[in-house]
C-alpha cells in the first residue's frame, strides 16, 4: 500500500500535483535564511561541538547560525518528538542549524509525525484531515517532550527567547507539545521562562494548520541528524544563548552563578523500578566510601535540583537526563559521567558542561554487555579515585 501511495505520487508530481487524499509527497530542505526575520536576537557565532573523549573536534567554519525566528503562514505542524518540522506547500522545513542533509527524518517504526516513506529528500508523509485550525502560535520545538534534558536543554531556551519578539507578537500563544503541559514539575522552569504568554497544546495525533506561525530558532541542534554521518561529535550549541538562558533561570530562582566554595560529592541515582536499571548500589557502596552522597532528582522540585547542582563540588552518575542540571554547575565542578561504546557521538551532556565550564570526564561500559548501563565495579573506583586525586 505504501510503496503504491510512493510511486503514485512521484508520479503525480510530475504533472504538478503532490497530494492524494491525507497523504501527501514533501521534499526535505533548511528553512531558508532569506525568510529570517531582521535584526537577529543574537549574532552567528563559533559552535560549541564538545567531544565525549581527550580528541577535541577543531572546525572553525563550524558556525551556529545567528538567532531569530520565522515568520509563515498556512502551515501545518504536529507535535513529532522525533524532530521539529513545518509543512509549506510541497516543502518539509527543518531548522536552519542543522548540518547538512539528506537527514535521517524517518527513523522507522513506529511510525512519528505522519512519516511513511523516505528516499533521500524526499518524504511521503500522511497529514491526515487536518481539521483543526489555529489562528496564531509560536513553535519553540517538539523533540522529546517526555525527556526532562530535550524539554529544559532543547525546548525551554527557545521560550526564553520570544521575550525578543517584537510587540505585535505579544498576542501570539505557545505551542507546546501536550506530553510536557500535562506534567506538574515540566511545569516549573516552564513558567521562568514563558512571559505569562496563553499555551495551546500540540498533539502527536494529528496535523494541525496554523494560519501565522512564528518559528523560534533554537540555540541547541538537537536533529534531524545526517544520513551519513560525519566524524564530527553530532551535535552542537550557541554557546552565548545558553549561557544568557542559564543566567536567568539561576537568577529567578535567586540562584548565585558562582558559587564560591561547592562542596557536596554527589551520584545521580535512580529509585528502585527504573527501566535503566544496573549495578548501581555496587557503584554506588565505592563512592560512599569517597564522601559521595546519592541524590534523587525526579523527588525534588526544579529549584532543589538546581540548587544540589550549584553546591556539587563533584557530580558522577550514568548517561541520563539529570546531567542537564550540569547546566548549572559550578566551572570549579568536575564530574564523571558513562555511556555504552554506541552513544561515543553523542556528546549531549559535554556540550552543556562546556557552557557550565566544568570538567566532565565521559567513560564507557564495556561493548557487547546485555545492559548497557552496567560499568564495571574495578573501572569505576579507578576512574573516580584519579578523578578525586585531581580536585
Amino acid at each position: 500500500m505504501i510503496e503504491l501511495l510512493w510511486r503514485a505520487l512521484k508520479l503525480l508530481a510530475r504533472l504538478g500535483t503532490s497530494r492524494v487524499g491525507p497523504f501527501a509527497l514533501v521534499e526535505a530542505k533548511k528553512i531558508p535564511a532569506s525568510l529570517r526575520q531582521q535584526p537577529l536576537f543574537l549574532p552567528p557565532e563559533k559552535a560549541i561541538r564538545a567531544s565525549n573523549t581527550d580528541v577535541a573536534f577543531a572546525d572553525k567554519m563550524d558556525i551556529y547560525p545567528g538567532l531569530g525566528y520565522v515568520a509563515m503562514r498556512d502551515v501545518l505542524i504536529t507535535s513529532n518528538r522525533r524532530i521539529t518540522g513545518v509543512i509549506e506547500g510541497d516543502n518539509f522545513f527543518v531548522p536552519q542549524s542543522v548540518d547538512s542533509g539528506p537527514w535521517k527524518i524517518r527513523p522507522g517504526e513506529p511510525t512519528v509525525g505522519g512519516i511513511l516513506r523516505q528516499d533521500n529528500f524526499r518524504l511521503l508523509v500522511n497529514v491526515g484531515e487536518v481539521s483543526k485550525r489555529i489562528p496564531e502560535g509560536i513553535l519553540v520545538g517538539t523533540l522529546s517532550p517526555h525527556n526532562w534534558f530535550h524539554w529544559t536543554i532543547d525546548t525551554l531556551p527557545s521560550v526564553y527567547l520570544t521575550r525578543y519578539l517584537p510587540k505585535e507578537f505579544d498576542r501570539f500563544p505557545l505551542l507546546i507539545p501536550e506530553q510536557a503541559i500535562i506534567r506538574s514539575n515540566w511545569l516549573e522552569p516552564l513558567r521562568l521562562v514563558h512571559g505569562n504568554r496563553d499555551i495551546v497544546p500540540l498533539t502527536d495525533r494529528e496535523y494541525v494548520k496554523v494560519a501565522e506561525l512564528v518559528w523560534m530558532d533554537s540555540p541547541t541542534s538537537p536533529g534531524p541528524l545526517p544520513i551519513v554521518r560525519k566524524a564530527a561529535p553530532h551535535f552542537r550549541v550557541h554557546g552565548s544563548a545558553m549561557r544568557e538562558y542559564r543566567g536567568h533561570i539561576l537568577e529567578q530562582l535567586g540562584l548565585p552563578e558562582i558559587m564560591k566554595n561547592p562542596s557536596r560529592r554527589i551520584f545521580l541515582a535512580r529509585k528502585g523500578g527504573s527501566n535503566r536499571e544496573y549495578n548501581q548500589m555496587e557503584l554506588l557502596e565505592i563512592a560512599q566510601e569517597h564522601g559521595v552522597e546519592p541524590v534523587f532528582l525526579e523527588e525534588m522540585t526544579f529549584r532543589e535540583s538546581v540548587e544540589i547542582f550549584t553546591e556539587a563540588k563533584l557530580i558522577i552518575g550514568p548517561h541520563g537526563a539529570g546531567w542537564a542540571n550540569a547546566l548549572y554547575a559550578n566551572r570549579s565542578s568536575r564530574a564523571l559521567m558513562w555511556t555504552w561504546p554506541e552513544s561515543l557521538k553523542d556528546n549531549w551532556f559535554v556540550n552543556v558542561a562546556q557552557i557550565s565550564q566544568i570538567k566532565m570526564k565521559t567513560i564507557f561500559t564495556d561493548e557487547g554487555q546485555e545492559n548497557p548501563y552496567h560499568l564495571e565495579p574495578k573501572k569505576f573506583r579507578q576512574e573516580l579515585e584519579s578523578l578525586l586525586e585531581q580536585s
